[in-house]
């Protein structure tokens, strides 16, 4: 089967519903595990009329063969692939007239051979204004209204979802507001449909927040083949300080349970607090620094033998070194309290 990738969440399929006049429903016609030579015949898809004129419509299914780059849009087949999903379904009408406002029930079946590969199956069922085939049989993707066919039959399913990518837009942060990448690509052949929590850690292994990757209902899907990207943002308030720790946990699986997993870190430097501090500290040594050597060049000139201008320069350096060792404390005391105060 052709690899595919498409956002199963349910704001695409609002858009996918209508187009200016054309409402469908549902978004799904078929959403689960079927079996092979089973057949589905209580499918029904609900056309309303909105153009505000009557209008000559067609329903026709079509293969999804692949995804456009938005990674949302999909794109279908010109024709019904022998042998794939769009041949197993039957239209019980498919051109008809509506007049403005009014609604259409449409009987629609699945007949599943008795030797369908296993893994998950997609197609569409389209509704279009143009009654005229010919006219949209290329290979694209298409402007009309769809409702989604997407099902799975067992056997020998292979479920695998690979970490491609787990980071921040960031590596340090001034307040602990984080936006999180994760990037999944399913190399199997079933769709996968992955949800779990990210939790974050500070420095001292306390866990300071969690947000859940997917908590779409129903959860976005990724198809066989392809890569899915999902971001979030975790917001820790306005105070964080130090190195921090993420861990990802998603879970898929239809057959089994699986996890795909991740562990990333980031700083928190609260600059407005830390550069002030430094900038403070930095000063306050070269003030030191200054003021020593100014003492000491001043003594030196007033002294009368190289052994007076000897003990003379040594009181000052040892006042210096002092100075420089309080200052180191001092950065040391403040450094620790903000990490058993953020800890």
């Amino acid at each position: 089967m052709v690899g595919l990738a498409l956002a199963l969440a349910m704001p695409y399929f609002a858009l996918a519903q209508q187009t200016p006049g054309i409402e469908i429903q549902p978004a799904f016609l078929a959403d689960g595990q079927l079996f092979a030579g089973e057949s589905v015949q209580n499918m029904e898809l609900s056309i309303t009329n909105k153009t505000g004129a009557t209008q000559n419509l067609r329903a026709y299914v079509r293969d999804i063969i692949n995804v456009a780059d938005d990674g949302s849009t999909p794109i279908y087949s010109a024709q019904i692939l022998e042998g794939q999903t769009a041949s197993w379904v039957k239209i019980s009408q498919e051109t008809f007239q509506l007049k403005n406002g009014e609604t259409k029930k449409l009987p629609i079946t699945l007949s599943i051979p008795k030797d369908p590969s296993p893994g998950s199956h997609f197609a569409g069922v389209l509704v279009s204004q143009e009654v005229d085939l010919d006219k949209f049989n290329t290979t694209g993707i298409n402007p009309q209204v769809a409702s989604i066919i997407n099902f799975r039959t067992p056997g020998d399913a292979q479920e695998f979802l690979k970490l491609k990518e787990f980071s921040t837009n960031k590596t340090i942060y001034s307040k602990p507001q984080v936006e999180f990448k994760v990037v999944l690509e399913n190399t199997g052949n079933v769709l996968e449909k992955p949800r779990g929590p990210l939790e974050v850690f500070n420095m001292s292994g306390k866990k300071v927040g969690q947000v859940t990757i997917n908590n779409n209902e129903p959860p976005a899907g990724i198809f066989p083949k392809k890569d899915r990207t999902f971001k979030t943002t975790w917001d820790g308030g306005e105070l964080g300080f130090g190195r921090y720790q993420a861990t990802l946990g998603m879970a898929y699986g239809y057959e089994e349970k699986n996890t795909v997993s991740g562990v990333i870190s980031f700083w928190v430097l609260p600059t407005h607090i830390f550069l002030p501090v430094a900038v403070g500290l930095l000063v306050l040594v070269l003030a030191i620094v200054v003021g020593v050597r100014y003492y000491i060049r001043k003594k030196l000139s007033g002294a009368k033998s190289p052994t007076v201008a000897a003990e003379t320069a040594s009181t000052p350096l040892a006042k210096l070194f002092m100075m420089i060792v309080f200052t180191i404390v001092f950065a040391g005391i403040f450094l620790g309290a903000l990490f058993l105060f953020f800890g």
